[in-house]
């Protein structure tokens, strides 16, 4: 059995391929853990760990599955820059609305600042029409393809720091975990 854990919570990106996982891999049976928690391969039954790192990729078998540039999401027909009513939502772990502003060289709205713990709250608070979220892209593709939200700007935040999957060469002896790795890879290249 293949478990997929994950710490930094990429669900957004995970799990609107769940489906395409099970169907490639059949007999895989993934085990999610949205702890939280920073993944032991000594210690727990995890098999890969997806999560944000920054600096250098770590030793062993690592993808990166994208980069965190952060830009602005609201949901349809919402106003931009966000007006009276409407909050800039951001991420307590990430860069916040001022540098963004200030690296766009756009001035910043006299609008409230709403900031969660966790991506998907800050995703889900644009899409019921909050305001506009600083979001990483990489984490929104789907909600944009599927116009939840849209990208008002085209000017983004690097943050330095990128999605990655990494497990050990011990785990990718396991049949299962190997075939969701190369599935992984698939769906990055």
């Amino acid at each position: 059995r293949a478990s997929v854990p994950r710490h930094c919570r990429p669900a957004r990106w995970l799990m609107p391929r769940l489906a395409a996982l099970l169907e490639d891999c059949p007999g895989v049976e993934p085990w999610i853990d949205t702890s939280g928690r920073i993944v032991d391969f000594k210690e727990t039954e995890a098999s890969i760990a997806i999560g944000l790192a920054e600096g250098p990729i770590p030793a062993g078998p690592a993808l990166v599955l994208g980069q965190e540039q952060l830009a602005p999401l609201h949901a349809p027909g919402a106003e931009w820059p966000p007006v009276a009513g409407q909050a800039l939502i951001q991420c307590e772990m990430a860069a916040g609305w001022p540098e963004w502003f200030e690296s766009s060289g756009a001035q910043m709205p006299d609008a409230g600042v709403m900031t969660f713990t966790d991506q998907d709250l800050v995703l889900n608070a644009a899409a019921a029409g909050l305001g506009a979220a600083l979001s990483c892209r990489f984490l929104a593709e789907t909600d944009v393809e599927a116009g939840r939200l849209v990208a008002p700007a085209t000017e983004s935040l690097p943050s330095g720091r990128q999605w990655i999957a990494v497990t050990t060469e011990t785990e990718l002896a396991n049949a299962a975990t190997l075939r969701v790795w190369r599935w992984l890879e698939q769906q990055v290249s």
